[in-house]
């Protein structure tokens, strides 16, 4: 039952080697000097979380790919995966108490609140989604992170209120 928390940890920082977003611009790529050129950015966790980012043009003229790094380093971002690689890193530590059950459920609740805050920041600002040549898409890197980091916290929290009910000591007068 123990691996079963870095296991679920484990998928949530593999997950972040996979697309988290891809941005999609409909306008030409005159500004590019590529018409006609459809343009897409997809942006892995590891991207986002690092502030990498890289451009595929869609055009014969076009190289294949333009990567170059940026300086939007996403810390919520960031967070998430440390959080991830933390819990991992706990499946050596051989005595257990359920104070590290509660750090886990704590720790994978605050990793998947940052995911979904940094999708909500995304939505708020606005500059993207609201202009009509560029299209916002989650893709589903983003969402295994969140369901594995989400149902670490609920393995977790289980195990600390199992623990918490096993540790409590019957009153006087109880039945049996």
């Amino acid at each position: 039952m123990r691996k079963v928390s870095p296991a679920l940890f484990g998928i949530a920082a593999l997950s972040f080697l996979l697309p988290f977003l891809t941005f999609e611009c409909n306008a030409s790529g005159e500004d590019l000097g590529l018409p006609g050129a459809d343009i897409t950015m997809t942006i892995t966790g590891i991207d986002l979380a690092l502030g990498i980012r890289s451009f595929a043009f869609n055009h014969p003229e076009a190289e294949a790919t333009q990567a170059f790094a940026g300086d939007a380093v996403s810390p919520l971002v960031l967070a998430a995966l440390s959080l991830s690689f933390a819990g991992i890193g706990t499946v050596w530590v051989r005595r257990r108490h359920w104070l590290w059950d509660a750090a886990h459920a704590t720790g994978a609740a605050l990793g998947a609140a940052a995911l979904i805050l940094t999708r909500l920041n995304a939505r708020a600002s606005g500059r993207i989604e609201d202009d009509a040549e560029w299209i916002l898409r989650w893709r589903y890197g983003w969402w295994v992170a969140v369901v594995a980091l989400a149902l670490a916290g609920v393995f977790n929290l289980a195990l600390v209120i199992r623990s918490g009910v096993a540790r409590q000591e019957p009153t006087e007068g109880a039945l049996p």
